[in-house]
């Protein structure tokens, strides 16, 4: 039987970013993965993400900042261009931007209002709507880019990927875990054992380990974002978030939630609702896009994405895991790390994850509003009340 230090579960971004925070700080690590880097069963494929740092809360602040500089350092040492800072825009009525505005003020964050002119002076492919928060640092994450740098990374500092590998079963005690790993494509089978075993195993969580820990409801659905494929290439395009006043009666009836959006080099200008799929599960995604809300964003690229020809689109198909209070699990119980709860706003933060998960295994403490024993009070999931993405 191999021994290790830490079996991480999960090759998406944060498996990888644990394994090679941990791996970093000299821990033998095993990571096992049941399918191929990037792949499109999982959260974390795709081209871009937005780097958002438009929060009210902490820890939020704190980790985004930290995450700037750490994507900057895994940049740096994998020779890959990981964040574009082409400036995010985040639009919309109420007094949520405005706290926004404050706390990041006080969290030393840049930050800027545009008046709805000057908006669109500068940015011509859209439109504003009431205020306009402007960060010119943030922007985008080349997401795939990431995986594909952490993974280098990992293996740099002699971490052991194993992609194409499940966890067929996880046993506990006192001393740590045995975890039963199994070659999807040759069924050969191998048993690990590991002072520590992380799970980073995003819908597949509860399948995972529910009958190890006691985890909070975790929903998955699969979202519908789609591509503009034929937009305006000479207008300059920010990422951005567009959150109308939930109730506000301004606002036509196809608004579903919070929209987000980026522009992907390649594949054109992305549009997403927050957080309004159906539940699926993991293992039985249909992977066909929602009609509704495909229609509701070409009607939202209408009215407000003036610089996209809103009747071209290719959908996209992507899952959300999402705790009850729509706030991440990062915890420690016993020799087991769950990381899980992401719900698609994770990933600009993936490098502070990564370091969170190998304090966690270190047996360093973890973050009060992350913990598995909080209370997962439910929360507003229309992603109206949310300033997200």
């Amino acid at each position: 039987m191999r021994k290790v230090d830490i079996v991480v579960i999960g090759g998406g971004a944060m498996g990888l970013a644990t394994a090679w925070r941990a791996a970093g700080r000299g821990r033998t690590v095993l990571l096992a993965e049941q399918f191929d880097i990037a792949t499109p069963n999982g959260a974390s494929h795709g081209a871009c993400r937005n780097f958002n740092p438009h929060y009210a809360t902490q820890p939020h602040l704190d980790l985004v900042r930290e995450a700037a500089d750490a994507f900057d350092e895994l940049a740096e040492a994998t020779g890959r261009i990981l964040l574009d800072r082409c400036g995010l825009v985040s639009h919309g009525p109420g007094q949520t931007f405005r706290d926004v505005y404050d706390r990041m003020g006080e969290a030393g964050l840049e930050r800027e209002w545009l008046s709805l002119a000057e908006a669109e002076r500068r940015f011509t492919g859209m439109r504003f709507d009431t205020q306009v928060l402007y960060t010119p640092s943030a922007g985008r994450v080349r997401s795939e880019e990431t995986l594909h740098a952490l993974m280098e990374a990992a293996v740099g500092f002699g971490a052991d990927l194993r992609f194409g590998t499940r966890a067929e079963s996880i046993e506990l005690d006192d001393d740590g875990g045995t975890v039963t790993l199994e070659n999807v494509r040759t069924g050969e089978q191998e048993v690990v054992r590991a002072a520590v075993v992380v799970s980073a195993a995003g819908a597949w969580t509860t399948k995972l380990i529910s009958g190890l820990v006691a985890l909070p409801p975790l929903r998955v659905t699969q979202e519908s974002p789609v591509h503009f494929p034929d937009f305006d290439v000479d207008a300059t395009w920010p990422s951005f978030n567009h959150r109308p006043e939930p109730g506000d009666s301004r606002y036509g009836d196809y608004w579903k939630a919070t929209v987000y959006g980026m522009h992907t080099p390649g594949e054109g200008i992305k549009a997403g609702w927050h957080r309004v799929g159906p539940e699926t599960d993991p293992d039985k995604r249909t992977f066909l896009p929602d009609a509704s809300s495909l229609a509701s964003l070409r009607e939202y690229a209408r009215e407000w994405l003036p610089g996209v020809n809103a009747d071209e689109i290719e959908p996209i198909s992507c899952t959300y895991t999402t705790a009850p209070d729509s706030l991440f699990v990062c915890d420690r119980v016993g020799p087991l790390v769950v990381l899980a709860g992401f719900a698609g706003e994770g990933f600009k933060f993936v490098p502070s994850i990564g370091r969170l998960g190998a304090d966690l295994a270190d047996g360093l403490p973890g973050l009060p509003a992350f913990a598995l024993d909080r209370d997962f009070g439910e929360r507003d999931r229309s992603g109206l009340a949310t300033v997200l993405g």
